[in-house]
């Protein structure tokens, strides 16, 4: 069910790139040609995204350090406002609503790097079909 669920997050990427790289081809630069390039750009910036992403995760960059510290309990002095102080995440700020696990925009938001490899999967297949069935960047002048 989740492979499900990120290929169909993908789709909603692919569609997204498809209109962009369409408007940008056709209305922007007036030439078939150019949807032929802007569909493996959009492919490549979300691998690229996926690869930032994953790095990001691991604690690869040196200003991110994923701490795995423990909430602490609440003190007894609810009135003070004590309690909020080891009631943060790991990026500092408290949360105002409990975590929903139906919810799907955040689990995209969670883990995001599947969709974005299913999508850029998605848009390589788009651009060969393009390219072998219609010769969609053949030729520049089609």
């Amino acid at each position: 069910m989740a492979r499900f669920k990120a290929f169909a997050q993908g789709l909603v990427l692919t569609a997204i790139a498809c209109a962009v790289s369409a408007a940008v081809s056709f209305w922007g630069l007036k030439r078939t040609y150019y949807l032929a390039v802007m569909l493996p750009v959009c492919m490549s910036s979300y691998v690229l995204l996926a690869w930032f992403t994953h790095l990001r995760k691991t604690g690869f960059l040196a200003y991110y350090t994923p701490s795995t510290e423990s909430v602490t309990d609440i003190d007894e002095d609810k009135a003070s406002g004590a309690e909020l102080l080891g009631r943060r995440d790991p990026s500092g700020l408290l949360r105002r609503r409990p975590d929903l696990p139906d919810n799907r925009v955040e689990s995209f938001l969670k883990n995001p790097i599947p969709a974005l490899l299913w999508s850029a999967f998605q848009l390589a297949l788009l651009a060969t079909f393009l390219y072998w069935y219609f010769g969609v960047g053949a030729s520049y002048y089609f």
